[in-house]
């Protein structure tokens, strides 16, 4: 599993790859002036933007210190929410790499889920305490230098003081063509190496600093030997002995055994965890070009390669189909339950059938027994609670829902139909009836 930091980036730089692949189609399509020249308007701009939503950030955590009640702590807290992530935004449009940012992406990326789960606590009528203050003021002292100095950059570098180098791509010459001028990336590194550390946010979110990243469904399991993860390995593709090649072990929250065998359609790559001998990844290398089976065909090589994996319970949830691949997500149900955040992906070539990638990841991070099997209200109660007018409702059913944090709720799930014919879902808590998430995109939905 990644470190936290650098899932954090993964998040972060989503809007750099769009942007960067943008932009290396217009210099093909244009000069490499003119692409020096709309590379430095955009990391201009991005530039104020940084700093302007840094200072309204920070602004909404001077204010954080001095918050009482629910409605002054949702207002405070949703704009430094907003502005937590147009800085982040922001900074992944700069021409930096990743490593050299980490500190900074990561401390924007949980501010941001911190100021969320904070408005959502407000929501719930919890309002500030005196710990929470004492947090927006720590963190009111970071923003506040970190605002003042990138204030400085941008001033120097609207002045002319600064210059950008800008990315290196083949056959463009760089922005800079005097590597004596001060240049905006070197300054800006210097700006946060040094960067001041961040204090401890505890709350329901995946970066915050007491949420676990072990992987619940390997809990306790004994572990097997190299050999042994080999023979799981062979017989799940059907291999003889001898055939597969070890790539050694990986170490983290799920350490595996990786093994390798090269083939003239593709390599082959499989990792069976040291914790119960579970797959917990497959890849081919071989990508189809042409579709030449049925979906129906490759929804069958999906099920089979599941069963021969060892995932048994488990029912197709969303289906995707790009690029020559069939791309299949699977939930595990136990009983009538259903547990939305313990899902395997499997991918299948639709020009042989062959696997393409299968990743048990979130199911071995999040499966636990669930104790917690029995409603505290009924369907009845929960849809009155829950489902507004203008909805109706064509189908209900108990669903276990993971948040990104990790907590899992018991809820009721809703399918309900607009008075247009669209179709969302509503999951309400099984307790208490209240809202927890609301899907409108489900057009690739199975069940």
């Amino acid at each position: 599993m990644m470190k936290k930091k650098a899932k954090i980036l993964a998040v972060s730089y989503a809007a750099a790859l769009i942007l960067g692949l943008s932009g290396y189609a217009y210099a093909v399509s244009g000069t490499a002036g003119s692409y020096r020249s709309y590379n430095d308007i955009e990391y201009r701009r991005a530039m104020a933007q940084l700093v302007n939503s840094m200072e309204q950030l920070d602004s909404a955590l001077q204010k954080g210190q001095y918050a009482v009640g629910t409605v002054v702590t949702s207002k405070v807290y949703t704009q430094a929410y907003a502005s937590a992530q147009s800085a982040g935004t922001a900074l992944s449009i700069l021409p930096l790499d990743q490593y050299e940012l980490e500190d900074v992406a990561a401390f924007i990326s949980q501010v941001e889920e911190y100021a969320g789960a904070k408005v959502s606590a407000a929501a719930d009528g919890i309002p500030f305490g005196d710990e929470d203050r004492k947090t927006a003021g720590q963190l009111a002292e970071i923003t506040g230098q970190i605002t003042g100095q990138l204030s400085e950059l941008y001033r120097s570098l609207s002045s002319g003081g600064l210059t950008i180098r800008g990315p290196k791509l083949t056959g463009l010459r760089p922005n800079v063509l005097n590597e004596s001028e001060t240049v905006l990336e070197d300054e800006f590194l210097s700006l946060i190496s040094d960067f001041p550390e961040a204090p401890e946010l505890n709350y329901d979110g995946r970066y915050s600093s007491d949420h676990s990243d072990a992987y619940a469904g390997l809990s306790g399991l004994p572990a097997v030997t190299e050999t042994e993860a080999m023979l799981i390995a062979q017989e799940l593709l059907q291999l003889q002995d001898g055939a597969l090649t070890s790539m050694g072990r990986s170490d983290g929250a799920a350490p595996a055994f990786y093994f390798n065998i090269q083939r003239d359609t593709g390599n082959l790559t499989i990792a069976v965890t040291q914790a119960g001998g579970k797959v917990l990844l497959y890849m081919n290398d071989h990508l189809a070009t042409e579709e030449h089976i049925s979906v129906e065909d490759a929804r069958t090589a999906a099920g089979k390669f599941l069963e021969r994996a060892g995932y048994e319970g488990f029912t197709a949830y969303e289906e995707r189909r790009n690029w020559g691949l069939l791309e299949l997500t699977y939930v595990f149900s136990d009983g009538e339950i259903t547990s939305l955040g313990d899902t395997v992906e499997v991918s299948v070539n639709l020009d042989d059938g062959t696997i393409a990638g299968f990743d048990a990841a979130e199911f071995l991070r999040n499966h636990v027994d669930h104790e917690d099997t029995a409603p505290g209200i009924t369907q009845e109660d929960a849809q009155r609670a829950s489902i507004p007018a203008g909805l109706t409702v064509n189908s209900a059913a108990l669903t276990y829902y993971t948040a990104e944090s990790g907590k899992t709720t018991l809820c009721w799930r809703f399918q309900c139909q607009t008075e247009r014919g669209e179709i969302c879902l509503i999951y309400a808590d099984a307790s208490t009836g209240k809202q927890v998430e609301i899907v409108t995109d489900t057009k690739t939905l199975t069940m």
